[in-house]
């Protein structure tokens, strides 16, 4: 709080007004109230592949509250929400090139908040090539 602030308020409890007691408490009460409810959380992390490199543009879904977020180029994100994160919530990591990797709140705070996603491949049965025109 400001100290200047809390420098009236002081000055108004010394003036032993109880009107102005009164009005000074329904403010300090509204004001608390109101940072109670604007305290944001914030889940911060990174996500590496395999080989321990960053991953850009992973998309990260809070599946319960419906938050997302996408990592930076060094592969750090950040879900902010009002509500608090519950331990059994569940996080999905997900990428183009990379497997989608889901781990709860819980998981996350065990491996110091760091994703290793598994690169993704995919076997082909069958391949086929065609040209429009004979080679020479």
């Amino acid at each position: 709080m400001n100290r200047s602030f809390l420098r009236i308020i002081i000055k108004f409890i010394k003036t032993k007004n109880n009107l102005a007691l009164k009005l000074v408490r329904k403010i300090l009460f509204i004001f608390l109230l109101f940072q109670i409810f604007s305290i944001a959380q914030e889940l911060k992390g990174i996500v590496v592949s395999a080989n321990n490199q960053p991953v850009q543009d992973v998309n990260i879904f809070y599946l319960s509250k419906n938050i997302t977020a996408l990592t930076n180029n060094k592969g750090q994100f950040s879900l902010k929400s009002e509500i608090n994160f519950h331990e059994n919530d569940t996080l999905q990591f997900s990428h183009i090139s990379y497997k989608t990797t889901k781990i709860t709140v819980n998981e996350l705070k065990k491996v110091n908040f760091k994703v290793i996603l598994k690169q993704k491949t995919e076997d082909l049965s069958e391949l086929t090539i065609k040209a429009n025109h004979e080679l020479s």
